[in-house]
C-alpha cells in the first residue's frame, strides 16, 4: 500500500527539534546538523536539505524539512547526523538511526499522540548510534507530518488496526497456551483424591471453553486481557515460591484456591467478550485491573485457603434448618427428603475424572454461552466409574464460586430389596424445598406457590413441577455485585446484575421405573423453554435407551459421556497417541468442549430478608459411604441392577462407544 501522488502532492515532512547525548570521539562538542535519506518510488536516491548548524552536545533546530515526495509506506528512511568540524571542510557523518519505514515512523507517531493526547504532530524520538560508538544513548526528537489522501489515510489506519490485532491476538494465544499448559502439568502432580484437583480441572475446561470468544473483533484496553491471562499464570508461579517451606498440603490447597478464583474470573470475562462493546466500559476496566492486581499480588496470606472438606454438607444442612425454622409450615407442606446428599465411595478411593468430563459439566453449568444454548445434560456411565462422585466434587466447586445447586437422587433403597424408587412428586417437593434453602431470594416465591397450589396430592406430576419448580425460578431478582472503585451512589453496569446459574441435579435416574421416565421426560421437555436462561437441569445415569431416544431429538438438551483419566490414557495408547498430545481438532492444543446434539436448564436468585445470606465459600465433606466396589467389572453394585428402562440389563454396545473400564482394559491387555 502506497502513498500515490495527488494534485496536492501525497508525501510527508518532518519537523527535527533536537538531538541529545551527542559528542566526538575525542569527547568534544559537535557542530551539528541533521538531514534525512531515503528513496524515491522509482528508485533513486534522496535526502532532505539539513537543518543549521548548532555547537551543542544537545542541538536544538526547530526546522521543518521540504516535503518529501516519491514516497510509499514502504520507503525506507535513515537519519543521518553531520559535524562540521571546522568551517570550509567537509561535514563527515557522526550518528545514524535504524532504518525505518514510512509506516513505522507513521506508528511511532500514532503512539506518541495516543500518551499525550496531542492531535497535532506530536514528538518522539529515535535512537542514534554514534560512529565509532556502541553507545545508544543517543536519541533524535523529531515530528511528522503526513500528507495523505482520506482514503489513504483510512487504508494506513484499517492496516495499523489490522496489525495491531494481530499481535494482540498472538499475545493472547501466547498466555493461553502458557496458562493451559501450567494448569494441565499442575493437575497431573495433584493427587485425584483432593478437591484442588477438581477446582484446577474446572478452572483449565473454562479457559479452554472461553478460547473461541478471544477471535471476537474487540479492542480492549492496551493489553488489559491479555495482562490478565498473564497475571492468573504469575499466581500460579508465585504459589510455588512461597509454599517451599510449607506442607503439601497447604500448597494443595492454596492451588486450589487460586484456581477457583481464576474460575470466577474466567466467568466474568467470558460475560464481557460476549459483548465486546462492555470492554470498554469504565466499570468494566476497572474491574479487570482490579482482579489483575489481586492475582498479581497473590497469595497476600497463607493460612488453610479451603477448609475441611465437611463443611460443603454441614452448610447445606445448616440453610436447610434455616428455611425450616424460618418457615416451619414449609416444611410441613413440602415433606421433602432431607436425605438426599451424594454419598458413595469413600473420596481415598476416588478414581481420577478425565479433564474432558470435567470441563464439558463445569462449562455447562458455569459459563453463560453454553446453557444458553443447552439447558439440560445428561451425564452417562457406567456403573461405579465415578459419575456421583464427580458430582460431589462439582456441587462443592459450584458452591465455592457462589452456584446454588439442588440434588435429588433415586436411589435411596437397596439392591436386595424390592422398594420402589421415590416417587416423582417427592423429587419435586424436595426439589423446591432445596432451591427456596440454597438460593438467595426464592424462599418467598416457594412459599407463594405452595400455598397457592392447593392439595398438592391431587395434581399430577406436570402441574406440581410447574408451580413448585419453574413458576418459582422465573421470578429470580438480578444480584447488585460492588464493584472495586465506584461509588456508593454509582449505578452498578448490567453486567454486575446478571443473575449467577442454578443447578438442579437428578441422579440415577436408572433407578426410576420405566413408567417414571415416561412421565419425567416429557415434563423436563416441556418445562425447558419456559425456564429463564440462568436455570441449568443436569441428569446422571447408567445407560438408558429411552432416555437416549428422547435426548437426541431434543435441540435444548446435551448428551457427555462419562471418562475417566485411566480411560483417556487408555484410549491414546490404543490410537498409538503419546500422553500429553493434544487432542485432534484442537489448532490452539486447548481441548474445547465437545458437545452432541442436546440441553435444558434452570435459573438463580437472591437471599429475602429473613433468611441469612448464602455463603460463598461451601466447602467439602468426607463422610461417604462405602458402596459399589467402584471398579466398574460387574461386581455387586449398591444400586437396583436396572440398567436399561429398569429391565435389569447392561448398556447396550454401540459403534464408537467406550464402553465399561473392564472392557477396555481386556483390548489393551490383548493389544499389549
Amino acid at each position: 500500500m502506497g502513498l500515490p501522488h495527488s494534485e496536492f502532492g501525497g508525501g510527508i515532512q518532518f519537523k527535527f527539534h533536537q538531538c541529545s547525548n551527542l559528542r566526538r570521539k575525542n569527547g568534544g562538542v559537535p557542530n551539528a546538523a541533521v538531514y534525512a535519506c531515503y528513496a524515491t518510488r522509482d528508485g533513486k536516491k534522496a535526502k532532505s536539505l539539513a537543518t543549521a548548524y548548532q555547537k551543542a552536545k544537545d542541538p536544538q533546530w526547530f526546522e521543518n524539512t521540504e516535503r518529501l515526495k516519491g514516497v510509499t509506506l514502504d520507503t525506507k528512511l535513515t537519519f543521518v547526523v553531520l559535524d562540521s568540524t571546522a568551517p570550509f571542510l567537509r561535514p563527515v557523518k557522526l550518528a545514524l538511526s535504524k532504518a525505518y519505514t514510512v509506516s513505522d515512523m507513521l506508528r511511532l507517531r500514532d503512539e506518541a499522540a495516543a500518551q499525550t493526547g496531542d492531535g497535532t504532530a506530536p514528538t518522539f524520538a529515535v535512537p542514534l548510534t554514534l560512529r565509532g560508538d556502541s553507545s545508544n544513548e543517543a536519541s533524535l526528537v523529531l515530528a511528522l507530518f503526513d500528507y495523505m489522501s482520506d482514503k489513504e489515510r483510512r487504508e494506513f489506519h484499517a492496516q495499523v488496526e489490522s496489525d495491531w490485532k494481530a499481535k494482540q491476538r498472538k499475545d493472547r494465544e501466547t498466555e493461553l497456551l502458557n496458562l493451559d499448559r501450567e494448569l494441565r502439568m499442575l493437575s497431573a502432580d495433584i493427587p485425584g483424591s483432593t478437591s484442588s484437583k477438581t477446582f484446577i480441572d474446572i478452572a483449565s475446561g473454562l479457559l479452554a471453553s472461553i478460547t473461541p470468544l478471544f477471535d471476537a473483533d474487540f479492542k480492549e484496553d492496551s493489553r488489559l486481557v491479555t495482562d490478565l491471562l498473564s497475571s492468573y499464570r504469575s499466581a500460579l508461579s508465585q504459589i510455588r515460591f512461597v509454599t517451599a517451606d510449607l506442607s503439601a498440603d497447604l500448597s494443595v490447597q492454596l492451588y486450589g484456591k487460586v484456581c477457583l478464583e481464576i474460575s470466577s474470573s474466567v466467568r466474568f470475562l467470558e460475560r464481557c467478550l460476549r459483548k465486546p462493546a462492555l470492554m470498554n466500559e469504565l466499570q468494566v476496566v476497572k474491574e479487570l485491573r482490579s482482579a489483575k492486581a489481586r492475582f498479581d499480588e497473590y497469595p497476600q496470606t497463607t493460612g488453610s485457603p479451603i477448609g475441611s472438606r465437611n463443611l460443603v454438607f454441614q452448610e447445606r444442612a445448616t440453610l436447610r434448618k434455616i428455611i425450616n425454622d424460618s418457615q416451619p409450615t414449609l416444611r410441613n407442606d413440602l415433606q421433602p427428603s432431607l436425605d438426599t446428599e451424594p454419598t458413595r465411595l469413600p473420596l481415598s478411593l476416588s478414581t481420577r475424572h478425565s479433564l474432558a468430563t470435567v470441563q464439558n459439566v463445569s462449562s455447562w453449568a458455569l459459563l453463560t454461552s453454553f446453557a444458553e444454548l443447552k439447558r439440560l445434560l445428561w451425564l452417562t456411565g457406567p456403573a461405579g466409574c465415578g459419575k456421583t462422585q464427580l458430582i460431589t466434587s462439582l456441587i462443592d466447586a459450584f458452591g465455592r464460586v457462589g452456584v446454588p445447586t439442588a440434588y435429588f437422587t433415586f436411589n435411596n433403597h437397596s439392591a436386595d430389596s424390592n422398594d420402589e424408587p421415590p416417587s416423582l412428586a417427592c423429587m419435586t417437593r424436595t426439589i423446591a424445598f432445596q432451591l427456596a434453602a440454597y438460593v438467595d431470594g426464592l424462599a418467598v416465591p416457594v412459599s407463594s406457590a405452595v400455598k397457592n397450589a392447593g392439595e398438592l396430592e391431587r395434581r399430577s406430576f406436570g402441574e406440581v413441577f410447574e408451580k413448585l419448580v419453574v413458576a418459582p425460578l422465573q421470578v429470580i431478582p438480578n444480584t447488585k455485585k460492588k464493584v472495586d472503585g465506584s461509588n456508593d451512589g454509582e449505578e452498578v453496569h448490567s453486567v454486575f446484575r446478571q443473575p449467577e446459574p442454578v443447578v438442579v441435579i437428578l441422579d440415577d435416574i436408572d433407578q426410576c421405573t420405566p413408567a417414571q421416565l415416561e412421565e419425567l421426560l416429557p415434563v423436563l421437555e416441556e418445562a425447558l423453554p419456559k425456564l429463564p436462561k440462568q436455570a441449568r437441569i443436569m441428569l446422571c445415569s447408567r445407560e438408558l435407551a429411552s432416555v437416549r431416544a428422547n435426548l437426541a431429538t431434543n435441540t435444548h438438551a446435551s448428551i457427555v459421556e462419562y471418562t475417566s483419566a485411566s480411560d483417556d490414557d487408555m484410549i491414546e495408547k490404543l490410537n498409538g497417541a503419546s500422553t500429553g498430545q493434544s487432542s485432534a481438532g484442537s489448532s490452539s492444543g486447548i481441548n474445547s468442549a465437545m458437545w452432541t446434539s442436546t440441553t435444558v436448564g434452570l435459573p438463580s436468585g437472591r437471599r429475602t430478608p429473613q433468611t441469612p445470606s448464602r455463603s460463598s465459600s461451601i466447602r467439602w465433606s468426607s463422610d461417604h459411604q462405602s458402596g459399589s466396589s467402584g471398579n466398574g467389572s460387574g461386581g455387586t453394585s449398591s444400586r437396583r441392577n436396572s440398567v436399561t428402562d429398569g429391565k435389569g440389563k447392561g448398556p447396550a454396545s454401540r459403534p464408537g462407544s467406550l464402553g465399561n473400564i473392564a472392557e477396555m482394559k481386556g483390548i489393551l491387555a490383548v493389544r499389549r
